[in-house]
C-alpha cells in the first residue's frame, strides 16, 4: 500500500495531490500544517482517502502506549 505524509506548506500540498492522482496514489496523510481546504476537497473528490488533523507520530505513540499495555 502506497502513501503519500505531506509536511510541506499547504500549496505545495495541493500540487502534490494532483501529483498523487497522476501516478495513482490513492492515501494522503497532511500532517497538521500541510493540509489546506482546497488539498482536502481535491482528494474527496477524486477518490483519494485522506487524513488531516490529525499527526502521524501522536498516533504511532498512542498505539506503542496500548500495545505495551496489552502485553502486561
Amino acid at each position: 500500500m502506497d502513501v503519500v505524509d505531506t509536511v510541506v506548506p499547504p500549496h505545495i500540498t495541493e500540487q502534490i495531490v494532483k501529483e498523487c492522482k497522476e501516478i495513482g496514489i490513492t492515501k494522503v496523510w497532511m500532517q497538521p500544517g500541510s493540509e489546506s481546504e482546497k488539498a482536502i476537497i481535491f482528494c474527496k473528490d477524486n477518490g483519494i482517502e485522506v487524513v488531516y488533523d490529525n499527526c502521524i507520530m501522536a498516533q504511532r505513540r498512542l498505539l506503542e502506549a496500548e500495545q505495551s499495555r496489552n502485553n502486561h
